[in-house]
């Protein structure tokens, strides 16, 4: 009888974990997402006979990866139907043929439990919903703004800039709100203020979220001025942090470097710096800037000659450092996953804003 995933110890403290999937008429079975990760030059599941397909990963415990299958020529994702843990993440209703896509985890035992975004009865902040037209892009979008609890418009608040903020007030994403609500109340940072601009679609995230000046500009010209009639925020670079992850990293880093007069803390989810932002900064002058950037270890796939988007986050630390600027660092046992994100966030804010 198969199980999946199977999780055996090893001597050595890590830890094999074996997948199996069952297709008697597919040709090729593959594996995506986080596990991957763990031997990414061959994603192919071994063949066994039977219609039966699996394959072993060793395993650093503390692990959390998502993972799923595709079946022959098909990138429709498929969950692993022997494995009951598994997340739905909710497609956008905005956006035509956004689906559901549903994973399924593998959680080693030292997997870190869920700590900042998870609610726990702290006060909750005010989250709205609104509509942002923007000449500069010619483009409107969906905009998010977060208050504290007892917010004082008399007060003048750090402000966090967050990128992609579907995913970022989401539940299954990462619930920003509540990791916001979680650290006021633990007093591990001060009541801060938010602003989450939207994505539009995938196009257009590829283009704004890719060391995209206009988009710059739309930030500082026009969304911050519009967010300032709503709330009360501090003018002060070292009090305002611009976040994101994936191209949403490599934006928050490109709005430091085009405008440290009002990005001064700079928080990097694993940064698609594969794209760019090694070479922009090594060949800028000194910018004061403070930076924290995670990325996962299992973020070891290449495309099109590219670095991974491990080895390009370690580039960019080090030409950060080599410049001069304050960086935290921390890598964590995952991939390029939400299921990380919606945790190390809080540790970024922590460093920056705590």
């Amino acid at each position: 009888m198969h199980v999946s995933p199977l999780v055996e110890p090893l001597d050595d403290g890590r830890y094999r974990v074996t997948v199996s999937f069952h297709d008697p008429g597919a040709e090729d079975v593959w594996l995506s997402g986080g596990l991957a990760g763990a031997d990414p030059s061959n994603r192919r599941l071994e063949c066994e006979g039977d219609g039966w397909w699996s394959r072993s990963y060793d395993l650093g415990d503390g692990a959390r990866l998502s993972y799923w299958f595709t079946a022959g020529r098909s990138d429709d994702p498929i969950a692993d139907p022997l494995n009951p843990l598994r997340h739905v993440y909710p497609g956008d209703p905005e956006i035509s043929g956004d689906d559901d896509m549903t994973v399924s985890l593998v959680e080693l035992p030292g997997a870190p439990p869920l700590r900042w975004s998870v609610g726990r009865g702290a006060p909750s902040g005010e989250v709205e919903t609104h509509r942002v037209r923007s000449s500069i892009l010619q483009n409107e979008r969906r905009v998010f703004t977060y208050a504290p609890a007892a917010y004082d418009p008399a007060v003048e608040y750090p402000l966090v800039v967050c990128f992609d903020g579907r995913a970022y007030v989401g539940d299954a994403y990462v619930p920003l709100p509540t990791v916001l609500d979680n650290l006021i109340a633990d007093g591990a940072i001060p009541p801060v203020v938010a602003v989450l601009p939207d994505c539009l679609d995938t196009g257009t995230r590829w283009r704004e979220l890719q060391l995209h000046e206009p988009f710059v500009a739309f930030l500082t010209d026009e969304l911050l001025p519009w967010a300032r009639e709503r709330l009360s925020f501090a003018d002060d670079p070292a009090r305002t942090v611009v976040a994101g992850s994936s191209l949403g990293g490599l934006t928050a880093a490109y709005c430091g470097l085009k405008r440290p007069d009002v990005f001064g803390l700079v928080l990097s989810q694993s940064g698609a710096f594969q794209i760019g932002g090694p070479s922009e900064f090594a060949t800028t002058s000194a910018l004061p800037l403070r930076f924290h950037l995670d990325v996962g270890v299992y973020e070891t796939r290449t495309r099109d000659r590219s670095p991974s988007l491990y080895h390009a986050n370690i580039h960019m630390r080090d030409v950060l450092v080599a410049k001069g600027n304050e960086v935290t660092f921390r890598e964590y046992p995952g991939g390029h996953d939400y299921f990380w994100w919606r945790e190390t966030i809080a540790d970024g804010l922590v460093t920056l804003l705590g």
